[in-house]
């Protein structure tokens, strides 16, 4: 079996990538990031195999990703399935470099850069950054952001699609009038795919102003900011879990392996194994500094819509 080499930066992480000469579409995408030409262990190998997996090694210092069909990155389950292998690898060593991958999206708002993240119980990142960038014509980006801490500058990569599950469609296109134009990648129950840069601005990296984390409910409009020690559980939550999926794939809801989407995430034990990562990983005082270093809201709204009428 014959490979194709490229040795890349992610996050300020050298990784050299060996992907299967069959698989020219993955080749191009990864040919997108920043290229790198020294020496790096850090390894990612995607590979023809009947059987889709993905591998990491016991040092974590390389990943394996194998399909058959894997290279039809129009179909939602392979574009977001090899991506979240790669950002989830390159986050695990983008620590020592004091940059660390958020389960968030971002965009502006007012002149803020604001990153709406996961706090462990909320699933409105996505919707709620793209309601406000229908505002400000701005985006930072989706799913697969970085903060680095050396500059407090949040960062993402504009090639990534943003991914709209089918009620998210739904509530654009149905509320905002908003027409979606027609692109590369096929629409299945996983959702839809678009380019950011198709819709909006894209902000290559912006000095970040503050964490939100949204919930609906059937109460009143309100925000609220979280103190010293709510604040470091959100942002626990936000900095691990791309990386406690890796470790965990079943804790995924985005399933590359099983081509599944799930509604409701297994929680069994999460808890657990979040703070066994913290551990593992030192990122207990990284957490704090984050904490420290930004403000943190938890918003709760009715309507989609309600995130950009509220005052950060």
């Amino acid at each position: 079996m014959k490979f194709k080499r490229l040795k890349i930066k992610i996050a300020n992480v050298p990784i050299e990538i060996q992907i299967d000469r069959r698989f020219n579409n993955i080749y191009n995408l990864i040919s997108q990031f920043n290229k790198y030409n020294k020496y790096t262990t850090l390894k990612i190998k995607i590979s023809k195999s009947s059987t889709r997996s993905v591998n990491l090694s016991k040092n974590f210092k390389q990943i394996n990703i194998t399909g058959n069909n894997i290279d039809d990155l129009t179909n939602p389950f392979n574009i977001i399935g090899i991506m979240q292998a790669i950002f989830r690898f390159a986050g695990i060593h983008s620590i020592i470099k004091n940059i660390y991958l958020l389960h968030g999206s971002t965009s502006i708002l007012n002149k803020q850069t604001l990153c709406f993240g996961d706090d462990g119980k909320n699933m409105a990142k996505t919707i709620s950054s793209i309601e406000c960038a229908l505002i400000s014509k701005k985006y930072v980006g989706d799913e697969f952001c970085f903060l680095n801490m050396n500059n407090k500058k949040i960062f993402s990569y504009s090639f990534i699609p943003i991914h709209l599950r089918p009620k998210v469609k739904k509530h654009f296109i149905k509320t905002h009038k908003l027409l979606l134009p027609r692109n590369k990648y096929k629409e299945t129950k996983a959702g839809y795919f678009i380019e950011p840069v198709r819709l909006f601005k894209i902000i290559k990296s912006k000095k970040l102003s503050a964490f939100i984390f949204p919930h609906f409910n059937n109460k009143l409009i309100k925000i609220k900011q979280l103190d010293s020690k709510q604040k470091e559980k959100a942002i626990t939550a936000c900095v691990s879990a791309h990386l406690l999926k890796l470790i965990y794939p079943n804790l995924d809801r985005m399933k590359f392996i099983e081509r599944t989407d799930l509604i409701k995430l297994r929680t069994q034990k999460i808890e657990k194994l979040k703070m066994k990562l913290i551990k593992e990983l030192s990122l207990r005082n990284p957490i704090v500094q984050i904490a420290k270093s930004f403000p943190c809201y938890a918003v709760y709204i009715k309507e989609p819509c309600d995130i950009t009428q509220i005052k950060y």
